[in-house]
């Protein structure tokens, strides 16, 4: 192979990656949302829940003898805790749904980049448009030799 050939196997090689990349991303994107969802129509059940349990608490609270009363009252406290725990772990998750990502080009060695700086440069610039990303968004830790 000579030079265009090479440069053109290694930018479509590349292109390849970026739409596995893109991909993996979206399908990530939408396992995310359908957990989402699902977390979203349980907290409205055990919401609608929680109210009958607090209209049928209060009634039997009125009905019971004073240790009856409290222990209702504990179980609400207990319910309300957990949905407030579980709405807690729902915000982390919306917090957390970047992961890092490691990349391997087949065929690219290190030795082939005449300027690894640039090569750099552009691969992040690259990466954040396709992905569209905030550079922010994108670390580039480093450009290994590889093992082979």
């Amino acid at each position: 192979l000579n030079g265009p050939d090479i440069t053109a196997d290694i930018a479509e090689r590349f292109k390849g990656h970026v739409e596995s990349a893109r991909s993996d991303a979206r399908q990530r994107e939408y396992d995310y949302r359908k957990v989402n969802a699902m977390i979203s129509q349980e907290l409205m059940a055990h919401r609608e829940k929680d109210r009958n349990l607090a209209r049928v608490a209060l009634a039997h609270r009125e009905a019971l003898q004073a240790q009856d009363a409290e222990e209702a009252e504990r179980r609400l406290v207990a319910e309300r805790d957990a949905k407030a725990h579980m709405e807690s772990a729902l915000h982390e998750a919306e917090q957390q749904r970047l992961v890092p990502v490691k990349i391997k080009i087949p065929g690219l060695r290190k030795a082939h980049i005449a300027d690894i700086d640039q090569f750099e440069r552009v691969f992040k610039e690259q990466m954040c448009a396709s992905l569209q990303l905030d550079e922010s968004q994108l670390r580039l830790l480093r450009i290994s030799g590889g093992t082979g």
